[in-house]
């Protein structure tokens, strides 16, 4: 049984609950929808100790550093392998991901920015209340300037969550001429074919890392999260931003196809993401039959 994410209380009945299928003799396996990024209290938890990761058979990792986060905190971090995740054989072999016809029409020729926007999220660490996210009025000032910037097209990529949290505000960047709200589960289209990214804490600034565009990574400048060592290299290898005025100065930047950053990118991917050659599915399909077949014996 492949599970899809890692959170059987909040997600399923109990009666699909990984503990249910242990039961039965069903081996769940589990690669997961994100990656492990944050290193905080709250992250570990999510992360390394849900009833999902203790019941599963096998979990699959992109690289041995995070394996080893899930020797120190699961208590059945020997279920990993390192293979990679299959998102990355998405990024290698990205040409066949397409923009629709109508939106091409749309974008007119135009650098392509994506944006991702993570909803608010707040954590509980060391007893405070603490907003990890960036600050949604600075991306509120922004959203009142997309349609100044004639030479970009804006892919808008919330959060499921996100959109519910700030409905003004989509609202406004619905209504640009040179904007998309890309709300599709499959975001790849998009994605693989964009110019620049502006991101905050998601999965998708480490698959950033495979596209090797500029990228502007966003956070709170009242509180830096910590990331896993893992990622850490790629996270701090992109440009910085707090504010809408980092923002300009990216797009600024990026008009004038200046990269300065790019070296430094590519090594710090290379380092973190060591399986990126196409055949990460492939690597985990082969390992669940052999394991199968020897636990058979």
């Amino acid at each position: 049984m492949v599970i899809q994410t890692p959170y059987d209380e909040w997600h399923r009945r109990p009666e699909h609950w990984t503990v249910r299928f242990r039961e039965s003799g069903i081996r769940s396996v589990y690669i997961p929808y994100g990656i492990e990024i944050s290193d905080t209290n709250d992250s570990h938890n999510l992360h390394f100790r849900t009833s999902v990761i203790n019941n599963c058979w096998r979990i699959f990792t992109f690289s041995e550093m995070i394996r080893r986060d899930y020797l120190r905190y699961s208590l059945n971090g020997e279920a990993v392998r390192v293979l990679g995740l299959p998102r990355f054989d998405s990024i290698y072999n990205k040409k066949q991901f397409q923009l629709p016809s109508e939106l091409v029409k749309k974008i007119k020729g135009r650098k392509i920015v994506i944006w991702k926007i993570h909803f608010i999220k707040n954590i509980i660490e060391n007893k405070r209340n603490i907003l990890v996210t960036p600050d949604i009025n600075e991306y509120s000032i922004f959203s009142k300037k997309l349609n100044l910037y004639n030479d970009f097209f804006f892919i808008v990529m919330p959060h499921p969550k996100c959109k519910s949290q700030n409905i003004e505000m989509f609202s406004r960047i619905a209504s640009y001429d040179n904007c998309f709200i890309d709300e599709n589960d499959d975001y790849r289209n998009s994605l693989y074919n964009a110019d620049c990214i502006i991101v905050d804490r998601s999965a998708i600034m480490v698959e950033a890392g495979g596209l090797n565009l500029p990228t502007l990574y966003m956070s709170n400048d009242k509180y830096q999260e910590p990331f896993v060592e893992a990622i850490n290299p790629l996270v701090e290898s992109y440009y910085q931003g707090t504010t809408c005025k980092d923002i300009d100065n990216f797009l600024k930047m990026c008009s004038q196809n200046k990269d300065p950053k790019k070296d430094v990118r590519t090594k710090a991917f290379q380092k973190c993401i060591p399986f990126f050659d196409g055949r990460c599915g492939e690597r985990i399909l082969e390992n669940l039959i052999t394991d199968i077949q020897n636990n058979l014996k």
